[in-house]
């Protein structure tokens, strides 16, 4: 249970509370909105709904598997289209090549199986652009490319900057044709729909947009924000400089407009990543879904630069036909070129030298909540940083120390000295207020006291006691009622330790 990302049991608490009646929120009766990832949270909810807590998680990693499949499998579609006028390109290599590059990328396998939105996402970008090449001679309505939009905003609201290039690519060939009415329509209900979203989240949140992204977006100058996002971004774009050379040397040799709209994808994805100020972990969540579709643009280069050649050239009795030796090289090719470098920051996750990302602060966290959720009562809260897996385990009201859930943290004023991955002021993590949190609000649990220029340790050690279980040191509030004391033992002055 502990697998899955801290992160996203932050839209599995909301999804938990749906599911329960309590309605979309991180703590009943408080209506904050923390997640960016809508139909995902809809998704756990009917989950937990069906299945209950511990099998839905595990439903939800499965369908991690079951997205980066079908995303390989409609990006290998993709590449139909890509592909079907070169005739040094096989269908069986094409194909083959393309479903292996769509599950080639670590981190979009990495939060697909960590239960994150990353892999929906995925998939249904890459369906909205198989839907406009697929459909893009067909002088009507298209349902599905409306629908892809809208399911694509929901997933996640910055879907739309990798979506643009399909839709304008869309959208201008119909009104080349002098069907200027079919774009007209099809973009006035998007607009539509997308207005009646934004509508409901003002009517249940009152706000016009998530609280996430005012967290992590306002308060800091926008040529600030580009720079630290350009900063954070850098490291992956030199990962990534050989396939973008190779997709670049591909449009350049054998020009069309759709390789070039899958490369407009990518960039734009990359433009967002900058824009948006970086991430708070260099896993490349936001590039990911659109990264397939830029490494489907380096098959031809590849192919060309491994000497491989039509089958119907191919000696059939020569030993190299026998033994696949020109596919052998290609394959070979493929990974050292395009898998060792754009994976090369994970490989030792790769080879299983390493644990996967976060893996030991997940356990701490559900360690932690397992214990809190024994030693206190149901009324208890928790003040915490990770504000996942901490109060969706424990079931326990909680306070977020870093503003994902609080509106007046969100409208703080970033802190630049909160620097890591290249960057200062890390988005969704540069604002706080550990005297509102800690000492304001009172909680009968403090993760910790301290957040960079702030230090609380004089008051918690006043207010709070230690509760020692192995490795694992939490802060309870003194004398708290909320505190089953009968299942503590001291063990010195300030000290206890669990009676299980």
């Amino acid at each position: 249970m502990s697998a899955v990302l801290s992160i996203d049991r932050i839209s599995m608490r909301y999804a938990q509370n749906l599911s329960e009646g309590n309605g979309l929120v991180w703590n009943p009766g408080d209506k904050v909105e923390g997640i960016t990832n809508l139909l995902m949270t809809f998704f756990m909810a009917a989950s937990q709904f069906i299945l209950g807590g511990r099998a839905s998680i595990l439903f939800l990693q499965i369908s991690g598997i079951f997205l980066i499949l079908t995303n390989a499998l409609v990006i290998m579609k993709i590449s139909r289209f890509i592909f079907h006028n070169d005739k040094s390109m096989t269908n069986e290599t094409h194909a083959t090549t393309a479903f292996a590059l769509g599950i080639l990328f670590y981190p979009l396998n990495y939060w697909a199986l960590m239960g994150m939105e990353t892999g929906l996402l995925a998939l249904l970008v890459s369906c909205l652009y198989f839907t406009v090449l697929k459909n893009v001679e067909k002088a009507e309505i298209s349902w599905p490319f409306i629908w892809l939009i809208i399911l694509s905003f929901l997933t996640r609201p910055d879907a739309p900057a990798i979506l643009i290039p399909a839709i304008i690519y869309r959208e201008y060939h119909l009104i080349k044709i002098s069907k200027r009415t079919i774009p007209a329509i099809e973009l006035t209900t998007v607009a539509t729909l997308m207005a009646m979203i934004f509508l409901a989240r003002y009517t249940y949140y009152g706000e016009i947009v998530p609280n996430t992204y005012i967290l992590k977006v306002t308060g800091m100058p926008l040529l600030d924000r580009i720079s630290n996002g350009a900063n954070f971004t850098k490291p992956f774009i030199i990962s990534f400089s050989l396939p973008i050379i190779l997709a670049t040397i591909n449009i350049i040799r054998s020009y069309s407009k759709e390789k070039l709209i899958l490369f407009a994808a990518f960039f734009c994805a990359v433009l967002y990543q900058i824009w948006v100020g970086g991430d708070a972990w260099d896993y490349w969540r936001f590039v990911s879904p659109a990264v397939p579709l830029l490494l489907l643009l380096t098959i031809r280069p590849l192919m060309r630069f491994s000497g491989k050649i039509p089958q119907s050239q191919i000696e059939p009795n020569t030993w190299y036909n026998k033994v696949g030796f020109t596919r052998t090289v290609f394959v070979s090719l493929l990974l050292f070129l395009v898998f060792i470098p754009s994976n090369f920051q994970f490989r030792k996750q790769i080879s299983f030298n390493k644990k996967p990302f976060q893996t030991k602060s997940n356990r701490i966290n559900y360690d932690t909540a397992l214990i809190l959720k024994y030693i206190c009562s149901d009324k208890a809260t928790v003040g915490v940083f990770w504000a996942g897996t901490i109060p969706y385990v424990s079931g326990l009201t909680a306070y977020d120390m870093l503003g994902k859930n609080d509106k007046y943290i969100a409208r703080l004023s970033p802190d630049p000295q909160v620097a890591w991955a290249n960057m200062k002021g890390v988005p969704g993590h540069n604002k706080y207020d550990l005297e509102y949190s800690i000492k304001g609000k009172q909680p009968t649990y403090v993760q910790d006291y301290k957040w960079w220029k702030q230090n609380m340790y004089d008051y918690v050690m006043a207010n709070y006691i230690i509760v020692q279980e192995g490795d694992l040191e939490m802060y309870l509030r003194k004398d708290s009622d909320e505190v089953r004391w009968e299942r503590l033992r001291i063990v010195s002055k300030g000290r206890y330790t669990v009676i299980w």
